[in-house]
C-alpha cells in the first residue's frame, strides 16, 4: 500500500521480496517517517526546554531581583517599620521632631539673646536657653530610650520568628539547592545589622532629616532671597542619593552574600577536620581560608570608599551654599539681619 492509502503492488509474500523498486520504496518511507517522528521529538524537547514552566518563573524572579538590586524595594522598608508594632514609628518621630526644635530654637533664642544690650536681663535669657536645653536632651534621652527597649527588641523578635519560621516550614528542595554559608549568613551577619545597624541608622536619619528641614528654614528666613536655591538644592540632593543608594544597595548585598562561601568553607572544613589532618591537608585550607576571607572583604571596602565619597559630595554642596548666602549678604548689605546671617552660617557649618 502506498503513503495515498492506494495498491502499490500485490502477490505473495516471495514475490513482493524480490520486487527491488518496491522494497526501495518501503525502505525509503521508512526512513522518512523515522526521521520526521525524531524531527518532531526533537522540536518537542526544544519547546519543552525553551518555554519550561519552571525557567520561565526562574528567569522571571532572576530579573525581579536584578531590578530590585538597582532600584529598592520600598515594601521592604514598610515591612520594618511595621516590625515595630502599631504607632511606635509616629512617637518616634514625635521625639525626634521635638528634639532637634528645642536644640534648634536654642540656637533663635541665642540670636535674640545677642541683639539685646540690655545686661539686667541676662538671667531671664540664661533660663529659658537652658530650659530649652535641658528640654532637648529629655526628647532625645527618650527617643534613645523607645529605639534601645521597644524598637530594637520588636523588630529583633518578629523578624527573627519569622525567619525561623519560613526555614522551619521550607521543603527539602530549598536546603539541597541552597549553600550551608547563605543560611548561616541570613541568622549571623543578616540579623547582627538588623538588630545593631538599622535601628541606629533609623535614628540617624530621623534626626538628620528633621534638622536639615528646620535648618533650611532658619536660612529661608535669615536670607528669603536663598529660597530661590531651595528647590535646586533638593534637586541636587535627589539625584546625589539616587546615585548613592544605588550603588551602596547592590555593595551592601554583595558584602553579604560575599561572606557565604567563608561560612561555607569554614563549616566543611570543621566537620571534616579529622580527614585534613589526616592527609595534612592544613596547609592548603588555611590558604583558601585567607583567599576567601580577602574576596569577602573587597565589596566593604568598597562601600567604605562610596560613603567617603558620599561625605566629599554633600560637603562641598554645603561649601557651595555657605558662598552664596555670604555673597547675598555682601550683595545686600544693610538689608539683612546680622545676627540672622551669622545664625545661617553656623547653622550651615552643622549640616
Amino acid at each position: 500500500m502506498s503513503a495515498e492509502g492506494t495498491i502499490r503492488a500485490q502477490g505473495t509474500h516471495a514475490r513482493l521480496v524480490l520486487d527491488s523498486s518496491l522494497l526501495d520504496a518501503i525502505t525509503d518511507s521508512g526512513n522518512k517517517r523515522r526521521a520526521s517522528i525524531k524531527q518532531t521529538i526533537k522540536d518537542e524537547h526544544k519547546i519543552e526546554d525553551t518555554f519550561s514552566p519552571g525557567d520561565i518563573h526562574e528567569q522571571i524572579e532572576e530579573q525581579t531581583e536584578t531590578l530590585a538590586r538597582q532600584t529598592g524595594d520600598w515594601t521592604v522598608y514598610k515591612y520594618y517599620i511595621n516590625s515595630f508594632g502599631h504607632g511606635q514609628h509616629f512617637w518616634f518621630w514625635i521625639l525626634v521632631t521635638a528634639q532637634t526644635g528645642f536644640f534648634n530654637g536654642m540656637n533663635i533664642w541665642l540670636q535674640r539673646w545677642a541683639n539685646d544690650t540690655e545686661v539686667s536681663s541676662i538671667g531671664y535669657y540664661l533660663s529659658v536657653y537652658t530650659v530649652l536645653f535641658f528640654i532637648s536632651m529629655v526628647m532625645m534621652a527618650a527617643s534613645i530610650w523607645q529605639i534601645a527597649t521597644i524598637l530594637m527588641q520588636r523588630s529583633s523578635r518578629y523578624l527573627h520568628a519569622t525567619q525561623l519560621k519560613a526555614l522551619a516550614k521550607a521543603p527539602m528542595s530549598f536546603f539541597s539547592s541552597t549553600d550551608a554559608g547563605q543560611l548561616t549568613t541570613r541568622f549571623g551577619q543578616d540579623m547582627m545589622i538588623v538588630d545593631a545597624e538599622l535601628p541606629l541608622a533609623l535614628s540617624n536619619l530621623g534626626e538628620d532629616f528633621t534638622n536639615t528641614i528646620e535648618i533650611i528654614i532658619i536660612i529661608a528666613i535669615a536670607s528669603p532671597w536663598i529660597s530661590v536655591v531651595v528647590p535646586f538644592l533638593l534637586v541636587a540632593f535627589w539625584l546625589i542619593q539616587k546615585f548613592y543608594l544605588s550603588t551602596s544597595r547592590q555593595m551592601r548585598l554583595l558584602d553579604l552574600e560575599a561572606k557565604a562561601p567563608l561560612y561555607t568553607n569554614f563549616l566543611e572544613t570543621l566537620s571534616g577536620l579529622a580527614t585534613v589532618r589526616a592527609y595534612h591537608w592544613g596547609k592548603d585550607f588555611r590558604q583558601e581560608s585567607r583567599k576567601l576571607l580577602h574576596e569577602s572583604q573587597k565589596p566593604f571596602y568598597y562601600l567604605t570608599t562610596i560613603q567617603r565619597w558620599l561625605s566629599l559630595v554633600l560637603d562641598l554642596v554645603v561649601a557651595a551654599l555657605a558662598v552664596l548666602v555670604v555673597g547675598l549678604a555682601i550683595g545686600l548689605r544693610g538689608k539683612v539681619n546680622a545676627s540672622f546671617l551669622g545664625l545661617a552660617l553656623v547653622n550651615i557649618v552643622c549640616i
